[in-house]
């Protein structure tokens, strides 16, 4: 991977910050008191998963691109991916 394949990475639409789950040694990070949003409270009976995460160190998170001509490509499963994060708090 090249410096500018992390560039088109970063600076695409899908790319996040994201919650760092595990400690260096695999440990989880996640603790369910840390972090209370009332509206994924009231929303965590419709989710696929239930609770996940809401608290933590942050990693940043790149899109997926394709090498041969560095286009996104989101899967089909994380194309709502800010609405769930908005109703749930988790994907």
């Amino acid at each position: 991977m090249t410096a500018e394949d992390v560039k088109v990475s970063l600076e695409s639409i899908s790319a996040k910050v994201w919650p760092r789950e595990h400690d260096d040694n695999g440990n989880w990070l996640f603790k369910v008191d840390q972090l209370k949003v009332l509206r994924w409270e009231q929303n965590e009976g419709y989710g696929e998963k239930g609770f996940m995460w809401r608290q933590g160190d942050i990693e940043i998170k790149g899109a997926l691109i394709r090498p041969v001509d560095q286009i996104e490509c989101m899967p089909q499963g994380k194309r709502d991916r800010s609405c769930q994060l908005h109703r749930f708090g988790y994907t």
